[in-house]
């Protein structure tokens, strides 16, 4: 685990855990496959939003340190130089437990049959496998926008803005998704310039799933002229200000989720 520089942390990356179950259960179940089963000495992520087995309530689980490197954004080639570039450095990983994508079993399934008998159950398979699903799950009058409840987006928006509010954290600048694919017939409005915006890592992966990323941009109307604009850290006003899931950012939901929704009316 490589350590990082607080200061030197500029963006923040959201996941989704893409499991049907968003509870303490499946959060042991994430831990102990990055840690048995990648052989990683913690969780890949910062923070894991998970619902509370106590009081049924959002609850943050701290991850990682924010002084250790994350392993959770993956990385790509540079197409100058051809190296490969490391995503993780100098980010914060935030995943939501749950799915927030339209994939039903029985497409699941059908969409498999294109994979490549010898490249099913291989990392190059899965990856193929995801972004087939992406492409085909076109939903049904039956399925509709899976995205995570008011309290988990409230609970996200509280955690973004104390890390935004944290001294140590001047150089945060950016919230992106983990991945974005253009083109695809859930995702028209999302070009490759605008998914190249929205994600860290385009076309890797369909995470945080298209329930997530109107949630994401609205995200990014919220905080990113505020963290840009500042030439030095949050003073103790801001602070001390309410971090609620205010008017704009709200209305701002409504208008994207209305945008993704129409999308679908075709």
């Amino acid at each position: 685990m490589s350590d990082q520089t607080l200061s030197q942390i500029h963006t923040i990356v959201i996941h989704n855990s893409e499991t049907p179950e968003n509870d303490e259960k499946i959060l042991r179940s994430l831990v102990e496959g990055h840690t048995k089963g990648r052989g990683w000495s913690d969780i890949g992520y910062h923070f894991i939003l998970a619902i509370d087995s106590k009081n049924g309530g959002w609850k943050v689980y701290e991850g990682r340190p924010l002084e250790k490197e994350g392993a959770h954004a993956g990385s790509r080639k540079d197409r100058k130089t051809g190296r490969e570039i490391d995503l993780n450095a100098n980010t914060i990983g935030i995943c939501i437990l749950g799915s927030y994508a339209w994939k039903t079993e029985a497409k699941q399934k059908e969409v498999q049959e294109l994979v490549p008998g010898r490249l099913r159950n291989t990392p190059a398979g899965n990856s193929m496998l995801k972004r087939l699903l992406s492409a085909f799950a076109e939903p049904t009058a039956h399925e509709s926008l899976r995205q995570p409840p008011r309290e988990a987006v409230q609970t996200l928006v509280e955690l973004i803005h104390t890390l935004g509010s944290d001294l140590r954290l001047e150089g945060l600048r950016k919230i992106q998704a983990h991945g974005a694919l253009a083109g695809t017939d859930l995702q028209p409005r999302y070009t490759a310039e605008k998914s190249a915006q929205m994600a860290i890592n385009p076309g890797h992966t369909d995470c945080p799933g298209h329930g997530l990323l109107h949630i994401v941009e609205a995200l990014q109307a919220r905080f990113h002229s505020e963290w840009q604009s500042r030439e030095a850290p949050s003073s103790k006003e801001s602070l001390e200000q309410e971090p609620a899931l205010d008017d704009s950012l709200d209305d701002s939901l409504e208008s994207r989720t209305q945008d993704l929704e129409s999308t679908t009316n075709r």
